[in-house]
C-alpha cells in the first residue's frame, strides 16, 4: 500500500516494515580497498574489478527478497528491531562465496539463514581482479 510493506493483518495506520541496507567499502582479500569501473568500457571484455556502486545496485536489487525474510519470520515482538552485518566474497567469476553473518542483534537463526541464502544467490558480472569481500549492514524494523 502506497509503496510500503505491511505484515498480514497490520493496519495502514501502523508503522510499515522498514529495511535499510548500507555498505562498508569492499575490501580485496589483500586488504586493499577495491576501486574500478562499474562496467567494462569495451563490450565483451570483463572489467578489472567491480565498483562499489555496481555491488550496491546488485544488493539493493535484492532488497525485496531480503525484506521477505523479515516478513515471513514468526512475530514475537512486532516492535523489534534487528541489525545484521552480512559479509561475503565475490569471486572473479562473479559468484558469491563464503557468506556469513559477521554481526547480529538477532537470535533468529532462520532469519539469518534466509538473508545469507539471498546473498549467496546474487550473481555479479565476471571480472579479472582479486577476490572482493564486502560487508553490508542491514537494519530491520
Amino acid at each position: 500500500q502506497n509503496g510500503k510493506l505491511y505484515r498480514a493483518g497490520q493496519k495502514p495506520t501502523e508503522k510499515p516494515v522498514g529495511l535499510s541496507i548500507s555498505r562498508s567499502p569492499p575490501i580485496a582479500a589483500s586488504g586493499i580497498q577495491e576501486k574500478g569501473p562499474a562496467i567494462s568500457p569495451v563490450k565483451g571484455i570483463n572489467p578489472e574489478t567491480l565498483s562499489e556502486e555496481f555491488i550496491d545496485v546488485m544488493v539493493i536489487d535484492n532488497r525485496g527478497k531480503i525484506q521477505k525474510c523479515w516478513l515471513l519470520r514468526p512475530v514475537d515482538d512486532p516492535a523489534k528491531k534487528v541489525h545484521l552485518e552480512v559479509q561475503f566474497e565475490i569471486s572473479a567469476a562473479g559468484k558469491v562465496t563464503n557468506t556469513q553473518i559477521a554481526n547480529s542483534t538477532s537470535n533468529d537463526e532462520a532469519l539469518e539463514k534466509c538473508v545469507k541464502d539471498i546473498f549467496s544467490q546474487i550473481l555479479f558480472r565476471p571480472y579479472t581482479g582479486s577476490l572482493i569481500s564486502p560487508t553490508y549492514p542491514i537494519d530491520f524494523e
